[in-house]
């Protein structure tokens, strides 16, 4: 999972955690504290409001939003969208 979230925050756990708006995650590379955090949570599915970078994590959103509730940049991010 790698993307940004966007226009508001990313409860997990209920509420006990909330990844600020803005932040970006990245499971593969899990750099900083949220991205740890979601690995060590065992989370597998990106938020509605994460904007994905790469095409693995558009296919997981696909496979939980419909595509026009996805935001991306066509045509400048590289993902195909189906």
């Amino acid at each position: 999972m790698n993307g940004q979230l966007r226009s508001y925050g990313w409860p997990l756990q209920g509420g006990r955690y909330l990844v600020p708006a803005g932040s970006i995650i990245n499971t593969e590379t899990g750099t900083d504290a949220w991205s740890r955090l979601v690995v060590a949570l065992g989370i597998t599915a990106p938020p509605v409001n994460m904007q994905p970078f790469d095409q693995a994590t558009w296919d997981l959103m696909r496979q939980e939003f419909p595509a026009y509730r996805i935001f991306t940049v066509p045509g400048a991010d590289g993902i195909v969208r189906t």
